[in-house]
């Protein structure tokens, strides 16, 4: 029958880990093939508990129920009032055995748990499968998909583990991260020269802020720099231009049209040249260099959003911390006082200007001479002003939705005010002139590389490269804005992508919205979400095709054969305001209560790295 077996260590206490792994309410939080699970039983979790999983299998919801019929947890040590466990293993570790079947499967899963040192534990799970009756002898074919899902389980444990560490520590934050502070941001935001390193560099301090804005506000709740974090990290791609640089030229080689305009071009300025024994050009191959680097501009947009936020917010949000340490008891006259700083008026989208020429960045020229994007902020702060107030408040709320509520309005206003800012480097991103760049940057290449003879003297020659040129830039200009917003509208985010395009889907094995934000009650926070047509999402007005999508993923998630969406939440158009804060407070809404969001966008090796001043290698 197949089987799988493997251990993880982790940084729990074996008790801690055992009453986590052995509580199956929460294997959807790690088991991505579980939708959702609950505890069939009354009492406290033992030999006799019964639970219901719902899977997913070839789109069709399938129930597991599980019995647990062996339960030896770690012991911790009797207590005066509480005798030691008879069944308790001596060494300290727990085991638990799970059994169920259905009428095509019975499995049984056992998980052990054992101390490791240092508060951290080793857990083994060892799970089998097996087909019942006479489809038993198919029980070969399942063995590769079942190693995989063993594989997915363990490594969600790990996952899930790690978290519940975080948690369980008061703030989630590793004892070792410092708090950041705002002479940091600063130091951080003058990388002119280390843009790549800059960019990882602000996504860890915002996973640091996050972390601390937990330890402040509650780990119940995301934060707006929880979701910062991940919006970084995925800014990183355009700004990593290697990884731009290869997206493009993956594109540009599948349509074929820029090779076939480059070797015709090639074929005439040879033809002009009289000299059949000369080669009058470079190979198509060299050519496209000048044509991957024209994207960059695209880069240099999302590169100074990047840096203009962390600015501005990373800044802010390391100096609200600095002022909550010193808040144990609330005192709004003082803390208005720390809200003078902030500049009074309306947000508006930054004025860009261009500053001299990019300077050396990780890997050689950035630009190759291009001028420098500045950010000009053009309007008040009165959102983050109303933003950090609403913080302030659910700093000291006692009660669970209110708290829950003030810390969305504080994440929608913080994100309205950065989108806001955000509008001309968006729209510039979407915009820029590719066609232009290409266009110029060919023609001193091929004037470099061919000399007068052909270019400075002849009108034909000139003739040629323009009448080539032209269609080749118009094609990158095509190629790099596809590109564009197929990255700008992707958001990878722990266990899952999100496509900004598409309505706003459930967390996985959760509902659309966590509990305390199903229903919400603060009108300064919907009205702000009511303006954007965040709440309710509404399907009128949609174009037919996007309604009949939506209608159809609607009926789909009532059979259970998809997950709940937020219909009518999807940005159509990435470059319109309201489009992406419709999504944006969705988004956030759906996703404040998801634990994953916490988890650090990069693994111990890459943060020791970026920590050292270096770009680690490998894919991010």
């Amino acid at each position: 029958m197949p089987r799988y077996r493997s251990s993880i260590d982790v940084s729990l206490p074996a008790a801690q880990a055992f009453t986590f792994v052995t509580d199956f309410r929460n294997t959807a939080r790690w088991d991505p093939r579980v939708e959702r699970a609950e505890k069939l039983t009354e009492g406290p979790i033992g030999t006799g508990t019964r639970f219901r999983l719902v899977s997913r299998l070839l789109l069709k919801e399938v129930a597991l129920p599980y019995e647990i019929t062996a339960f030896d947890p770690p012991s911790e040590g009797p207590t005066p009032s509480e005798p030691a466990t008879p069944t308790a293993p001596a060494d300290g570790s727990g085991e638990a055995t799970f059994e169920g079947r259905t009428f095509l499967f019975r499995y049984r899963d056992r998980i052990t748990v054992e101390p490791a040192g240092s508060g951290a534990s080793r857990l083994t799970y060892d799970a089998y499968l097996s087909l019942r009756g006479p489809f038993a002898l198919d029980n070969f074919l399942l063995a590769p998909f079942f190693h995989k899902a063993g594989e997915d389980a363990l490594k969600g444990i790990a996952r899930a583990l790690a978290r519940e560490a975080r948690r369980q520590g008061g703030s989630g934050a590793s004892p070792a991260a410092p708090a950041v502070t705002p002479e940091e941001v600063r130091r951080i935001v003058a990388m002119d020269d280390r843009p790549v390193l800059r960019n990882l560099r602000i996504t860890l301090a915002y996973h640091r802020l996050s972390d601390q804005l937990a330890g402040a506000l509650g780990a119940e709740n995301a934060n707006w720099c929880t979701y910062a974090t991940w919006a970084s990290k995925t800014a990183g791609t355009f700004i990593r231009e290697e990884e731009l640089h290869e997206a493009f030229r993956r594109l540009l080689e599948a349509k074929g049209r820029v090779h076939r305009h480059l070797h015709a071009l090639h074929r005439a300025l040879h033809d002009l040249d009289g000299d059949p024994g000369a080669s009058a050009a470079p190979e198509s191959a060299d050519d496209l260099e000048p044509i991957l680097s024209a994207v960059d501009a695209v880069g240099r947009f999302i590169r100074e959003g990047n840096r203009t936020v962390f600015d501005e917010l990373g800044g802010l949000f390391a100096a609200l911390l600095e002022e909550l340490a010193s808040h144990p008891e609330p005192d709004p006259e003082r803390f208005e006082r720390f809200l003078e700083r902030l500049r009074p008026g309306e947000a508006r989208p930054d004025r860009i200007d261009t500053a001299g020429t990019d300077p050396v960045g990780d890997t050689g020229p950035e630009d190759g001479g291009a001028d420098r994007l500045v950010s000009r902020p053009q309007g008040g702060q009165d959102l983050l002003r109303d933003s950090m107030r609403a913080y302030y408040a659910a700093r000291f709320e006692a009660d669970a939705k209110r708290k829950a509520e003030l810390v969305l309005l504080g994440n929608a206003l913080g994100g309205l005010h950065e989108q806001t800012r955000l509008q001309s480097h968006i729209a510039g991103a979407l915009a820029a002139p590719v066609a232009e760049i290409v266009v110029n940057r060919m023609r001193d290449a091929l004037a470099q590389r061919l000399g007068q003879k052909i270019l400075g003297e002849s009108p034909e020659a000139q003739a040629a490269i323009d009448r080539f040129l032209t269609p080749i830039g118009e094609e990158a200009e095509e190629v790099a804005r596809r590109i564009s917003t197929r990255l700008l509208m992707r958001l990878p985010i722990p266990d899952e992508v999100l496509e900004l395009g598409e309505d706003v889907p459930a967390p996985r094995g959760a509902a659309l919205y966590p509990t305390l934000l199903a229903r919400l009650d603060d009108r300064v926070l919907t009205g702000t979400l009511e303006r954007f047509g965040a709440y309710p999402t509404r399907l009128a007005g949609l174009p037919l095709k996007d309604r009949l999508r939506a209608l159809a993923a609607l009926a789909l998630s009532r059979v259970g054969l998809h997950r709940p969406i937020a219909a009518g939440s999807a940005a159509r158009d990435w470059a319109a305001l309201p489009d992406r804060m419709r999504y944006i407070f969705v988004y956030f809404r759906s996703r404040q209560g998801t634990a994953s969001l916490f988890d650090p966008p990069f693994d111990e090796e890459q943060t020791a790295a970026i920590e050292a001043g270096e770009v680690p290698r490998g894919p991010l």
